[in-house]
């Protein structure tokens, strides 16, 4: 009997220990979880891509090239115009051998405008993708620059639906600003050396 007793009292020791621990892990798994608290921002990529002066840059320079390819384009469909009238009003008094001479000309500036046209089409396609990879980098890099600076944890772009203004910080205008500065330092520095460089040619000519 001493033996049964001390087995079963020990039995209920356990079985209380267990019943014990238990209940403080369920009392530590309730107890509300601490995370560390994070720095967090967002950039508008369409503002950047609106602001950014590499952007800009880039816009303007694909506008001046198209504009020059619309005005070929334009001279081409002119002159197609105009030798085609001409033929027409020629094609009862000119010999056959001109006649033919002429419909190969034609067909040759048909040919011309097609190749220009697809040309354009295809420096657009070019250049929209250029901007779009530049737009991506600059963003990329100058996002990282201002969020290390500035010791974020965590900055999102796009498909942004609500922040809180007191907790979520727009970092969009330090990112346009840091984009700018580095881009506009790096293109006054091309253009002196380009000053550098003419200048330097009209010594040597002057030499020569």
């Amino acid at each position: 009997m001493k033996r049964f007793f001390c087995f079963g009292f020990l039995s209920i020791v356990l079985c209380v220990q267990a019943e014990e621990k238990k209940e403080v892990a369920i009392t530590q798994a309730s107890e509300p979880v601490m995370l560390p608290q994070l720095k967090i921002a967002f950039v508008d990529p369409m503002q950047f891509f609106a602001d950014a002066a590499v952007v800009m840059d880039l816009k303007e320079n694909a506008q001046k090239e198209l504009k020059n390819r619309e005005i070929r384009y334009q001279s081409l469909q002119n002159e197609i115009r105009k030798k085609g009238q001409e033929f027409q009003n020629s094609m009862n008094i000119v010999s056959p051998e001109t006649r033919i001479e002429k419909e190969k000309e034609l067909a040759h500036l048909q040919t011309d405008l097609q190749t220009e046209k697809k040309s354009a089409e295809e420096f657009q396609y070019m250049k929209q993708q250029e901007i779009q990879i530049t737009v991506a980098e600059d963003m990329q890099k100058n996002v990282t620059a201002v969020a290390k600076r500035e010791k974020f944890d965590v900055v999102l772009a796009g498909g942004l639906i609500y922040h809180n203004p007191e907790t979520v910080v727009n970092l969009t205008d330090k990112v346009i600003s840091e984009s700018n500065k580095v881009y506009n330092a790096l293109k006054n520095q091309k253009e002196q050396v380009k000053t550098l460089a003419q200048a330097s040619n009209a010594v040597i000519k002057k030499t020569v």
